[in-house]
Formats: structure tokens, C-alpha cells, sequence
């Protein structure tokens, strides 16, 4: 609205600008098939606004693949949010979502300010869906469940509920609940306007009038057949051998329809062994949540902590490999890890330098996984069966991954081993986390000049090709790569792309004023410092990053107001000392600084997610790292120095 104001291109208004917005809104209603709730800056603390958007493009255009990726997972979960406003609990949204595969919105138990007491508008629920997708990457099921299904919608409030479940399939949902004990037309009406949204087909009989034993679920199960992608239902057990005969009965839905996934449970204290053992998105809830959408629920840790005690989960082996490892905490970090979200695999040390030692171990059918340090990082690629493009780019494998879709291609029973680079996405997370723009790869105009901006990478070794492959990730172009040695520096940049990457070397004075004195360059935003921080630094380096840290603050303090707040991130990847020298320096100048232990927690948590599935809280992965912080006079569960 106060562009409208402001832009004089166009003609006047007349009248207030919202007012017209308001006059033609149903008008652009009618005429469009989808809709997108954007969430205005400062609005709400969200985490991923872009991916948000980018997840509503990928369904409605059906590149979206949640149900597939679903499908392949041997337990999946779903987690039901019992809250009344989502934006208001937006902060532990991450939390709850730990560990489940989708997140359920249900609409039902939302109160809306406006409509107290009655079903919520079109526009509240609107307004949910946009802070969840912007604050989880989970997709999400849209849930409208009635009174006589065991919710709080009334049963007769048909307008209402269309209305809600339209709303659902316009904004790209990618999993919408519809109760087929709705009206026929209403059913119809969905199911031949979902477009790229999955149907979930349910039944709940919560009156306890049906049983799994005597076929009485056969004909809802049929008609669910008729409107449904997946099939959900749900009855009460009152004696365990309620929960044996539900194994039966999905044991049959499979058999006569295999390509129909099934989500079968019990409700109730007796039902839980149901839940445990229903593979496929078992509706989980989680401590941090006000209540359980159901009686019987349990958390996903419960459940994987039950299949693990029955074998159904497999205890696994996870390893450090490198020399010297005697002092690492990675142990401490992924042990507790896997604690938290209920598995039994176990990590330890192996500590060794000769990677022809390590074929027993990383062959052997208990093997899970394991991290690899110096100096096994490169001859380790020869005991793999493939490498992913991030490691081969950047030349070095710190994670290797048993990937079970390749069975057909094991050898004798043993694993196919995939090797990993999570350096790079552990200094992503950190750097996104302090505040730092994942841009777009494409070449700015004149006019996107200032909103474009380069980063800086200090240093030649092994740690700054990371760094310049998690740079290039983010969409810093130019990326500069500060040394002494210009000679190094250049078969650095030798080894990346050249059509992809676009590197600049800095060795000397006059390579880092012409940085600065370069208007169409865009101003550096982001360091990660790569050189050793046991001794001062070298002094021509310290002259060219007096002239960057320098020129670069001064900007930055210039265009402030304009650009939002910008503010210049140094990422330091040595951690000892505490402060190190190219951190004292930066600060001086105004930079904000990271210290290094931060990505050591980064990078464990995409290893943990690449071996399990299971993306872990960040705050959790250092909590095992605090001993370390301390005795590296580092305070805190965050590292993160504002100063």
C-alpha cells in the first residue's frame, strides 16, 4: 500500500488504495486457482521464509514429492499441533517438528480472535498456513476434524468447512484430511479440484461402534478407496487383541491394494502398541505441545525407543575416523543425539591414520555410518562405492552414509558406502543462522545491484574450498579469496568450474583497494576466515584485511537505513584461542564474528540427518559440546559474539 502511495507512475487513486484491494478481492478470488499468504517483515519470527514459497511452487506445480519421500521411509510420523495460534507459538515450531515427516494444521482447534466461539475465517487460517510453511519444512496435513471424528468442528457447519478445505487445496497444501462421512457433495467437490494436493481419506470412530475383527471397517474403508491417496483409520482398543486384529486388517488393505498407503491405529491407553506399530505416518505428538490430539499419543522418540527395545530398530555402529582423535566430542554430541530421539545405535572413536585398516569396519553389516577427519578425508574416497557431488567438488569426505536404496548394488551383504562433505552445510546453517542472506545465483542487473553482495574467504588450505563451495551455495558472487601466495591461491580457484564460480584473488595492496574502489562490485557481506590462529597473522594479510574489514564497515555504516540493518558476518573457523587475532580485527571494525565451535555443531547435525533421517535442533548438538566451550573460555549455548 505505501508503494501505491509513493510510485507516481500510475494514476491516482481516488479513493484509499485497501479499500479497492478490499472492493476487488473476490473478484480476484474467482479468477485465480491458487493463492499465496505472504508474511511481511518483522510480522512474525519465522525461519525460512523463501523456502516457503518455494515448497507452495514446487506442489502446485507438481514438482512437489512429499508423499514419495514419505513412502520410502521404513516408520514415518506426522506431529498434530494442539494450538490455538500458530503464530503465536511460532518459536517452538522447530522444536516440535524434531523427528517427524510432515506437520498436521489442526484447523478445528484454532481460535480465531475475530470469531470467538465460532469456526475460523478463511483469512485466520490463511495467515496459519503461512507462518508454519515459513517456519518448518515439513509438509503439511490440512485437518479439519468434526465432533462426531473426535474434534471440535461442528457437524453441521458445512459452509464453513468447505470453504476451509478450498482454501486448503488454493494454497497448495500438500496433504488435506477430508472425513468421508461428509456430505457427498462436498467429497466430490474435493476430490476433483485437489489438483497436486494428496488426499487423506479418514474415518475415526471414536463411539467404538466398529471392529477390526468382524469386516465392519470394510465398507468405510471402500469408500475411502474412492476419494483417498492414503487411507486413514482410526478406532479404540480396549484389549490388546484389538491391536492383533488391526494388524490383520492392514495386513489385508495392503494385500488388496498395495500401491494405497495405510495409516491404521488404535486410540487409547491400550492402542498405543498400535501406534508403534503402524510404519507409515503415525500421528505423533510432542512434551512442548499444550495436549495430545488423541488419547493414546506418543512422541516419536517413544515409539522409536519401543521399536528399538523390539528389534524392529536395529542397533547400529557409528564411528570417528583420523588420527588424532583422542580429545573429540563428537561422541559425546551424536551418543546424546541419538538418545534424544529414541535410537540405540552407539558412536565411538577409532583412531588410526592408515585407511587400509579400515575396510573391516566400515564393511561389516552393523556398520550405521561414521565421520572421517584428518587425515583420512581424501584417501578415504577410494574405500567408497560413490561420492556426492559436494565432497567431489570440494575434495574431501568427512561423513560416510550406508544408503540402503542401493541394496541391488551391495557386494555380499556389505553396505553401499557414500561419502559426504557436511563442512559445507554445517557453515551454512551457522552463517544463515547469525543472519546472513542466502542470495540468488543469477547475474544482478544495474538495478539489483544493491541488493547483490560478495564474500570473502581467508586462506588457501583444504578448509577454504569449503568454504568457497558453501559461498557459491548461497549466492555470493564475486567470492574473494584472500592469501600470500598467489601461486596457491590460483590452483585453488583452478580446481572449481570457472563457469560456475566467479573467484577473485587478492594477494596484494592494490588487488584489495581496487575491491574497494570498484562500484559496480557489490560490498562484501561475509568472511570465513581459514588460516591458523595459534600465532599473529601474517602482516601483508593483515594490511589487505584492514583495507577490506575497513572500507567494508564504512559502507555498511552508510546504507544501513536503505538496505535494512545489513550488518557483516566473519565466520572464524579456527577455535583456539577463544578470540583469535583475525576475530579481534574484524570486531574492531564492526563485523559481527562466529567462533569456529559453532560449525563443529553444524556439521554434526547434517551428519546426524544424512544417517538417520532426523534433523536434530542445533541447540541440542551443542550441548554435549559444552565442556569444550569451557575449557576454551567460550560461555553459552550460542557462540555467536554481536559485538
Amino acid at each position: 500500500m505505501s508503494f501505491l502511495q509513493i510510485d507516481k507512475t500510475r494514476p491516482a487513486y481516488v479513493e484509499n488504495p485497501r479499500d479497492v484491494w478490499l472492493r476487488r478481492r473476490p473478484w480476484y478470488l474467482e479468477c485465480s486457482n491458487h493463492q499465496y499468504y505472504g508474511i511481511r517483515a518483522g510480522q512474525v519470527d519465522v525461519a525460512r521464509p523463501l523456502e516457503g514459497l518455494g515448497r507452495f511452487l514446487n506442489t502446485i506445480t507438481g514438482q512437489g514429492q512429499a508423499l514419495s519421500a514419505i513412502s520410502v521411509k521404513k516408520q514415518s510420523y506426522f506431529v498434530s499441533l494442539t494450538l490455538p495460534d500458530v503464530a503465536a507459538e511460532a518459536p517452538i515450531l522447530e522444536e516440535v517438528t524434531v523427528g517427524s515427516d510432515a506437520v498436521e494444521l489442526r484447523v478445528d482447534l484454532l481460535e480465531d480472535p475475530q470469531r470467538k466461539g465460532k469456526p475460523p475465517s478463511a483469512d485466520f487460517v490463511a495467515s496459519q498456513i503461512a507462518v508454519l510453511r515459513c517456519s518448518s519444512d515439513l509438509p503439511i496435513i490440512f485437518t479439519v476434524r468434526t465432533q462426531s471424528q473426535g474434534g471440535q468442528m461442528p457437524d453441521g457447519a458445512y459452509e464453513d468447512i468447505q470453504e476451509l478445505l478450498n482454501l486448503a487445496l488454493r494454497m497448495g497444501i500438500e496433504f488435506l484430511d477430508l472425513e468421508i462421512t461428509l456430505p457427498e457433495e462436498i467429497l466430490r467437490s474435493v476430490s476433483e479440484s485437489k489438483r497436486n494436493t494428496k488426499i487423506i481419506a479418514s474415518h475415526h470412530d471414536p463411539r467404538d461402534i466398529l471392529s477390526w475383527s468382524n469386516g465392519s471397517w470394510v465398507p468405510h474403508y471402500n469408500k475411502a478407496l474412492l476419494y483417498g491417496d492414503i487411507i486413514k483409520l482410526v478406532g479404540i482398543a480396549k484389549s490388546q487383541s484389538s491391536n492383533f486384529s488391526l494388524l490383520q486388517f492392514r495386513s489385508w488393505a495392503l494385500t488388496a491394494h498395495p500401491s494405497v498407503p495405510i495409516i491404521a491405529i488404535n486410540m487409547g491407553i491400550e492402542g498405543q502398541l498400535s501406534r508403534i506399530q503402524n510404519p507409515f505416518l503415525s500421528p505423533v505428538w510432542h512434551p512442548a505441545l499444550p495436549f495430545k490430539a488423541a488419547p493414546g499419543q506418543l512422541s516419536a522418540s517413544e515409539i522409536r525407543t519401543a521399536l528399538s527395545l523390539h528389534g524392529v530398530i536395529t542397533p547400529k555402529q557409528f564411528y570417528l575416523l583420523g588420527k588424532p582423535i583422542s580429545q573429540s566430542k563428537s561422541p559425546a554430541m551424536h551418543n546424546y543425539l541419538f538418545r534424544k530421539t529414541g535410537l540405540s545405535h552407539q558412536y565411538r572413536l577409532h583412531e588410526t591414520d592408515d585407511s587400509s585398516t579400515l575396510e573391516s569396519i566400515i564393511r561389516k553389516p552393523d556398520f550405521g555410518g561414521a565421520s572421517v577427519t584428518i587425515p583420512l578425508k581424501l584417501p578415504i574416497i577410494d574405500l567408497l562405492d560413490e561420492v556426492s557431488p559436494a565432497a567431489k567438488t570440494i575434495g574431501a569426505v568427512n561423513t560416510i552414509v550406508v544408503e540402503h536404496s542401493h541394496s541391488s548394488l551391495t557386494h555380499a551383504g556389505k553396505p553401499y558406502l557414500v561419502g559426504h562433505n557436511t563442512d559445507w552445510t554445517g557453515m551454512r546453517l551457522i552463517l544463515s543462522n547469525a543472519g546472513a542472506a542466502t542470495l540468488s545465483h543469477s547475474p544482478p542487473s544495474p538495478s539489483e545491484r544493491e541488493s547483490k553482495k560478495s564474500a570473502l574467504v581467508i586462506g588457501g588450505g583444504g578448509t577454504a574450498r569449503a568454504a568457497i563451495y558453501t559461498l557459491n551455495q548461497m549466492g555470493y558472487n564475486p567470492i574473494h579469496l584472500l592469501g600470500r601466495s598467489r601461486e596457491k591461491l590460483q590452483t585453488v580457484v583452478e580446481s572449481f568450474p570457472e563457469a560456475e564460480y566467479n573467484i577473485n584473488i587478492i594477494t596484494t595492496h592494490q588487488d584489495a583497494v581496487n575491491v574497494t574502489e570498484n562500484d559496480s562490485s557489490p560490498p562484501i557481506a561475509v568472511a570465513i576466515g581459514t588460516i591458523p590462529a595459534d600465532k599473529p597473522i601474517d602482516s601483508n594479510v593483515e594490511e589487505l584485511l584492514d583495507i577490506l574489514f575497513t572500507a567494508h564497515a564504512s559502507i555498511d555504516a552508510e546504507t544501513t537505513k536503505q538496505r535494512g540493518g545489513d550488518k557483516k558476518i566473519l565466520l572464524e573457523m579456527a577455535y583456539k584461542p577463544a578470540v583469535t587475532p583475525l576475530m579481534t580485527m574484524a570486531e574492531k571494525r564492526g563485523w559481527v564474528t562466529i567462533k569456529g565451535l559453532e560449525v563443529l555443531a553444524g556439521q554434526g547435525v547434517g551428519q546426524f540427518e544424512l544417517w538417520t533421517g532426523i534433523k536434530p535442533l542445533l541447540r541440542d548438538a551443542r550441548v554435549s559440546w559444552c565442556s569444550l566451550f569451557s575449557s576454551y573460555g567460550i560461555e553459552g549455548t550460542s557462540l555467536i559474539e554481536l559485538s
